[in-house]
């Protein structure tokens, strides 16, 4: 692994597997709360609802394919998954949107994401880790 990359922090979540998390409903409240802005209002309503439609009078039919870089680049602070994760996932966002011509499809396929999340948070609320 590159010297640069090598002890960048990581994504954990398992310090909230602890019991004192059991219970903790206000996880789960404040979680969906971010994914609904994240998701739904902020990623892509900006990415797939605002810039998509544009990008096609600079990009042409590649429309989709800038609007993916631009959200892997929009994840710079994540530098760990950016071609990886946000590349790719921009991709598979901007290019059913593009095709549906509608953001509502990124909003669904992100949203998996988010269930995901739920599932997760709930099995630490209800003590299953």
């Amino acid at each position: 692994m590159a010297p640069l990359i090598q002890d960048l922090p990581k994504y954990d979540l398992s310090s909230l597997a602890a019991a004192e998390y059991r219970g903790a409903w206000w996880i789960l409240g404040l979680y969906l709360i971010t994914a609904i802005f994240n998701y739904l209002l902020g990623e892509e309503f900006f990415y797939r609802g605002i810039l998509l439609p544009k990008m096609k009078g600079v990009f042409g039919n590649w429309d989709w394919f800038f609007n993916g870089v631009l959200f892997g680049f929009y994840h710079l602070h994540k530098p760990q998954i950016i071609l990886s994760t946000a590349l790719y996932f921009g991709f598979e966002f901007a290019l059913p949107s593009k095709l549906f011509q509608s953001s509502w499809m990124a909003v669904i396929i992100h949203g998996l994401e988010g269930v995901l999340g739920i599932v997760v948070i709930l099995g630490i609320i209800l003590g299953y880790t």
